[in-house]
């Protein structure tokens, strides 16, 4: 029995309007939607934009430099890492439960009939770079997520979609027909919040040659932070339900308007708080390692989280949903300090650390704005010095979206202003002088009260009023 994709109703006019449009270009792009085992979901589809540094036409009249050019793209010439990297980057923006499920392409038969191999180059080439930047993917059980992606695609000749199915986890399997079905589904998902706050102290055993590689660095050893979240207790709406339970079951349906995401559509979604309280995990392995440390970070500030399940979800799925993007939000602003630091750094600013250490660095927050007739919320992540403008041009780049500023949800998280920076600069410093050993002893025990990596995390839901996020490096 083939597996079905459950096609949300608003795709059709993406769809239609490639086959009306009688262009020229190929088109090739990503399925976003959630993934279960009996059944896909698409949510969106998101054009891949044209790769950087095509070939421009040799001669342009002056009315074609009036006119905007596009670039004509080939599917055979498609590079499966442009859309790989395209995925990444779109990966960090999706909140909890929605992911990247599969590849679409556009193209006339005949040229469709002849770049199925790179079809497949781009959709394992894609699930490969996903997979490699997700801490949380080893914790991610069969019964959760499927490996079986989609490749649909779009004939512009007969206007025909045919849509298939592979294991992307394995490189030999083939791929397998699929029936794709339209339904208006998204805007009655069930919509989950979360507020957790985040106070960890990680010692940095190598030397860093710039502030670019300490933020790498904590990024790979965000271990502790995640075992913690992913054991952690989660309370719905204050109360603890039984996992196997529907997340619906007990829930009436009401209608939210622009409560529980801001609105949007016009289903009758419902809202659930969610609360993530740590465990204290008992563990016989009393084993310390001791290890030098060349530099010492503090993460504080708190994450706002939203997810999204289908309507028939399990209470399992829908915790998962929210825990994952805790621990992508996190991941995703480690990943873009890191990318901005590399880019915009002299060489005397990147090895600031060496020359005037401790150093504060506000890592981005995190904005929300919607998915075009829906009440999904994606995000985007911006610096302290960037404008509404800068978060809009990237959401047009990656997600062919045409939004206004007044479609940008700012209230979400807040950036530490001036006085709370200082003040966590002078903690930074005494904290520092108490800790001018060069050796920090970290124990494989997760949670206990000590310098050790993951120490001291404090998640408290709706406890936290202000969402402040900024990165505190100490060089010792």
């Amino acid at each position: 029995m083939g597996k079905t994709i459950i096609a949300e109703d608003l795709m059709q006019s993406y769809i239609n309007g490639l086959l009306t449009s009688q262009q020229n270009s190929d088109a090739i792009g990503l399925v976003v939607g959630q993934s279960t085992s009996q059944k896909d979901y698409a949510v969106y589809l998101v054009p891949t934009p044209p790769e950087e540094g095509e070939e421009e036409p040799e001669e342009e009249s002056e009315e074609d430099k009036e006119e905007p050019t596009q670039s004509i793209l080939k599917l055979d010439d498609v590079s499966e890492h442009w859309v790989a990297e395209h995925a990444r980057q779109v990966t960090r923006m999706l909140p909890g439960g929605l992911s990247i499920t599969g590849i679409y392409a556009y193209a006339s038969g005949d040229v469709m009939k002849n770049a199925q191999a790179k079809l497949r180059q781009v959709l394992f080439a894609t699930y490969k770079a996903i997979r490699k930047h997700d801490v949380f993917a080893k914790r991610k059980g069969k019964d959760v997520e499927s490996l079986d992606w989609t490749v649909l695609q779009i004939d512009a000749t007969t206007r025909k979609l045919t849509c298939r199915v592979t294991d992307v986890a394995d490189p030999k399997s083939t791929a397998r027909p699929a029936d794709w079905k339209y339904q208006s589904f998204v805007n009655k998902w069930p919509y989950l919040e979360c507020r957790v706050h985040v106070d960890i102290t990680v010692p940095l055993k190598n030397q860093a040659q710039d502030c670019s590689q300490y933020s790498k660095q904590l990024s790979t050893t965000l271990t502790p932070f995640v075992d913690i979240i992913y054991n952690s207790i989660a309370v719905i709406n204050g109360e603890l339900k039984n996992v196997d339970d529907a997340l619906e079951a007990q829930q009436s349906k009401r209608k939210q308007g622009k409560k529980g995401g801001g609105g949007g559509g016009s289903g009758d979604s419902s809202s659930y708080s969610v609360e993530l309280l740590a465990q204290n995990p008992l563990s016989s392995n009393d084993k310390v390692t001791i290890s030098k440390c060349s530099a010492c970070s503090h993460v504080h500030g708190a994450i706002h989280s939203r997810a999204y399940v289908h309507n028939k979800a399990t209470v399992k799925e829908a915790i998962h949903a929210v825990k994952a993007d805790v621990v992508r939000s996190l991941q995703s602003r480690f990943e873009l300090l890191s990318e901005d630091l590399r880019q915009s750094s002299s060489e005397k600013e990147v090895k600031e650390l060496e020359i005037a250490p401790p150093t504060l660095i506000a890592t981005p927050r995190r904005l929300f704005t919607k998915l075009p007739g829906t009440h999904i919320s994606i995000c985007d992540y911006v610096f302290k010095d960037e404008t509404a403008q800068d978060s809009l041009d990237r959401l047009q780049e990656l997600f062919s979206l045409k939004l206004v500023e007044e479609d940008l949800e700012f209230g979400a998280e807040h950036l530490p202003d001036d006085s709370e920076l200082e003040a966590a600069e002078r903690s930074c410093e005494s904290q520092a002088s108490e800790d001018s050993a060069s050796e920090i002893v970290e124990e494989n025990t997760k949670g206990k009260k000590s310098h050790v990596v993951g120490a001291a995390v404090g998640i408290a839901g709706a406890v936290v009023a202000a969402a402040l996020s900024y990165l505190a490096m100490n060089q010792e």
